[in-house]
């Protein structure tokens, strides 16, 4: 049988769906079966729904009308499957309210303007067609794109999509991403590898010039590697990326020790950094996945630059996980009593698979100590295997947990795919992984 799903209306004054799922019957004998349509997580109602069809025949149309309240701005995803055939009858339309709210991109991608293979436009058009509302055009080297780039403004802004020009810093010896920076440095200026100097030449340079910097990639590649030092040494950057989806997916090996340069980089303890995932797709179906995912108070390119400072932002293929501890979101900073060796506090966890199959949850916890060393530190404190249907669609848990001071708190999901990859690419069924920035843990 065939399924189609539409949009047949956005109300944008109470923010009101309708949709419809009309389902055809393809085959000369009756056929049953029972159809799925998940909602977004900030819709009213929230739900996995079936609808059950009990006989069909050829050319036989049965239609379901349904009616949605989003709670909040944003670009939103309903996805509809055969229970029988998750995968290969999945499909998805994507709605799209202005305002504030929960909003996605990838701040990492290539297009013809360097080594890319896909345009500008056809990059934004494969973001939007997944539920994505920004995108980072980063190309190597040249800000050459930037003018193509301000002739989208103003579809961009009916579109509700945002086109954000960058340039990715690519030397033979490290890469890094300077968001906000409109001119660019010469490759030659890092002209030898573990050189730390030269490296903190160019950080300072772009913070002077109110720029955030995040290293690309530490370990993507022996030949393109920053060196030891370094990752060690190095001072005033923001974060790093610690998923980079060009090759590997977030629990390879060069990702995982992307991770371990993350973690160690918060014990050293001189200030909060944040993890970043990009695709840094260099064609247009690879754009949408891994990317991140926070809430800004209008869909604009300072609000953007806002969650990349700020950190409140999750980093996925599919998944989505909100987190706090006390009264602090992810990114932030839980306050404790200084009289206290230890205070307990309460952990809130919630985790959403649109298809079901969330398979492990971990809060790694790790501990400033003013050193740095690449190599696993920090440790599950808290780990989640959810059984049933239920909870492994929508996972949530409350728990108090002893908290010090110097501590810091992220998270880590695994499901069964990650849709947001597998609607892009049928050809990419990875694992749906997920992960949120650091929960700090301090004195008041």
């Amino acid at each position: 049988m065939k399924i189609e799903f539409e949009i047949v209306s956005v109300n944008k004054q109470n923010n009101e769906v309708k949709l419809q799922l009309a389902v055809t019957g393809e085959k000369k004998e009756s056929e049953c079966a029972v159809i799925c349509v998940q909602s977004p997580k900030y819709s009213e109602p929230f739900s996995c729904i079936e609808i059950c069809i009990d006989s069909i025949k050829k050319d036989e149309i049965q239609t379901t009308n349904l009616t949605y309240k989003l709670l909040t701005g944003g670009r939103f995803v309903f996805y509809v499957w055969n229970k029988r055939n998750q995968l290969e009858s999945l499909k998805s339309v994507v709605v799209t309210v202005p305002g504030a709210g929960m909003y996605s991109g990838n701040t990492h991608s290539h297009s013809t303007y360097s080594d890319g293979k896909s345009t500008l436009e056809e990059n934004r058009e494969a973001m939007m067609a997944c539920g994505h509302s920004f995108i980072y055009a980063t190309d190597h080297n040249t800000t050459n794109h930037f003018k193509e780039l301000s002739d989208y403004e103003e579809k961009g802004r009916k579109e509700q999509f945002l086109h954000i020009p960058g340039w990715e810093y690519t030397t033979k010896n490290g890469h890094s991403i300077a968001y906000g920076s409109t001119e660019t440095v010469p490759a030659e200026n890092i002209y030898e590898r573990n050189n730390v100097e030269l490296w903190q030449e160019f950080v300072d340079d772009m913070t002077d010039k109110h720029a955030i910097v995040y290293f690309a990639h530490p370990f993507e590649a022996p030949r393109y590697e920053f060196g030891d030092d370094v990752l060690c040494k190095i001072k005033g950057i923001t974060g790093v990326e610690v998923w980079n989806g060009y090759n590997y997916h977030a629990l390879a090996y060069q990702n995982r020790k992307n991770y371990e340069v993350w973690d160690a980089l918060n014990r050293r303890g001189d200030r909060h950094y944040y993890g970043n995932a990009v695709s840094d797709a260099h064609t247009k179906m690879g754009q949408s996945s891994p990317y991140i995912k926070g809430y800004l108070d209008s869909l604009s390119k300072t609000a953007v630059e806002n969650l990349l400072q700020t950190g409140t932002y999750i980093g996925s293929n599919g998944p989505e996980i909100e987190f706090s501890i006390g009264d602090a979101g992810i990114g932030g900073t839980c306050f404790i009593d200084p009289l206290m060796d230890s205070t307990s506090k309460l952990m809130k966890l919630d985790v959403f698979d649109p298809l079901g199959d969330i398979q492990e949850i971990c809060v790694y916890k790790g501990r400033v100590d003013r050193q740095y060393t690449v190599k696993p530190n920090t440790c599950a404190v808290c780990e989640f295997y959810p059984i049933g249907e239920n909870d492994k669609r929508k996972f949530t848990k409350n728990i108090y947990l002893d908290v010090v001071p110097g501590e810091f708190y992220r998270v880590e999901v695994v499901t069964g795919v990650g849709v947001v990859a597998y609607t892009a690419d049928r050809d990419k069924l990875e694992k749906g992984f997920a992960f949120t920035n650091p929960i700090w843990i301090d004195t008041l």
